[in-house]
C-alpha cells in the first residue's frame, strides 16, 4: 500500500485528467503495455478493478495496492508522458500542478527535492566545473571550453540573450555526445521517442526536450537538473526573434545566470556519471 495522501491523489488526478475515467491519452491496450513494461503487472487484473473498470479507477486501485517505490516508478513515467504531450502540443502545460506532482513522485521514490526555486539555484556555488573532466573528443572539448569562456564574457557585458543561447547549445551538444557514446541506455529506455515504425529515432533527430526527459529517465541527469534544463530550453527557444516578440521575452541578468547554473549542474551530473563508471 502506498502512502499517497488524499491531497496528493487530487494533484495527480488533475494532471492526468482522471475525472473523465481516462488516464492521459492511453487506450486499454497501451495502458496495459505501459504498466507491464514498468512493473511487470497486469493493470487489468481483478485486484485492480475494486473501484470499477475504467483506467482511472484501476490506477486508483493500483495506488492503494502497490508500494511507494512501485507507484513512484509508474508516476515518474506518467509525468514523462505528460510532458511529452505538452511538448507536442496535445495538452496545455499546468506548471504548478506538474511541480507538485514531481515532488510527490520524488517523495515516493525517496528522492530529495533539493532545489525548489530559481533563487535557491542561483545561491548554489559550483566549484571545479571543467569540460575536460568529461573526456570528450579533443576537438569538441576545445570548442566547448571556448563557449564556456564566452558565456562568462557575455554575462560580464550584459549580452544576456547570447549567454542563454550559448548555454542551450552547450547543453544540447553534451547530451548528444553522451548519447552517441552510450547508445544502448537510450535505445532500450521505454519512453525514448519513436518513429512511425516504432523504432527509436536517430539521436540527431531528437529534440532537446526529448534528450532532457530521457536523460532524466535513465538518471543521467538528476531530477533537479532535468527540471531546470527545461527552463533553459524554453529560454533558448527565444533564439527566434518572432517567438521572443510574441512572448514579450526580455532576458535579464537573473535569467542568464539561471541558464549558466543549469548548464553547470548538467556538467556535474555528467562528470558524476563518468566517475561512477570508472570506479
Amino acid at each position: 500500500m502506498s502512502s499517497l495522501t488524499d491531497i496528493e491523489k487530487r494533484y495527480l488526478e488533475t494532471l492526468f485528467e482522471m475525472n473523465t475515467g481516462y488516464v492521459l491519452d492511453f487506450t486499454d491496450r497501451t495502458f496495459y503495455d505501459f504498466i507491464q513494461n514498468i512493473t511487470g503487472v497486469d493493470i487489468h487484473a481483478i485486484k485492480y478493478k475494486i473501484y470499477g473498470n475504467s483506467k482511472a479507477k484501476k490506477l486508483r486501485a493500483f495506488w492503494q495496492t502497490e508500494s511507494d517505490v512501485v507507484n513512484g516508478r509508474v508516476l515518474k513515467n506518467l509525468l514523462e508522458r505528460y510532458k511529452f504531450n505538452v511538448d507536442s502540443g496535445r495538452v496545455k502545460f499546468n506548471e504548478k500542478i506538474y511541480s507538485e506532482c514531481i515532488k510527490i513522485t520524488n517523495r515516493l521514490l525517496g528522492v530529495k527535492n533539493t532545489i525548489n526555486s530559481k533563487d535557491e539555484l542561483l545561491n548554489i556555488k559550483f566549484d571545479d566545473i571543467n569540460i575536460k573532466d568529461l573526456s570528450l573528443d579533443l576537438g569538441l572539448e576545445k570548442v566547448l571550453e571556448h563557449r564556456m569562456l564566452e558565456i562568462d564574457k557575455c554575462l560580464g557585458i550584459g549580452a544576456y540573450m547570447s549567454a542563454i543561447i550559448l548555454c542551450g547549445s552547450v547543453l544540447e551538444c553534451l547530451l548528444l555526445s553522451y548519447m552517441l557514446k552510450n547508445p544502448k541506455q537510450f535505445n532500450i529506455y521505454n519512453q525514448s521517442p519513436k518513429d512511425k515504425t516504432g523504432k527509436v529515432k536517430p539521436f540527431q533527430d531528437w529534440k532537446l526536450s526529448e534528450m532532457i526527459d530521457v536523460s532524466g529517465g535513465i538518471e543521467l541527469l538528476s531530477q533537479d537538473t532535468k527540471k531546470f534544463s527545461h527552463e533553459l530550453r524554453n529560454f533558448r527557444n527565444y533564439i527566434h526573434p518572432m517567438e521572443q516578440l510574441a512572448n514579450n521575452f526580455k532576458p535579464d541578468d537573473q535569467t542568464a545566470k539561471v541558464a549558466f547554473q543549469v548548464l553547470k549542474m548538467a556538467i556535474l551530473d555528467l562528470q558524476h556519471q563518468r566517475n561512477t563508471k570508472l570506479s
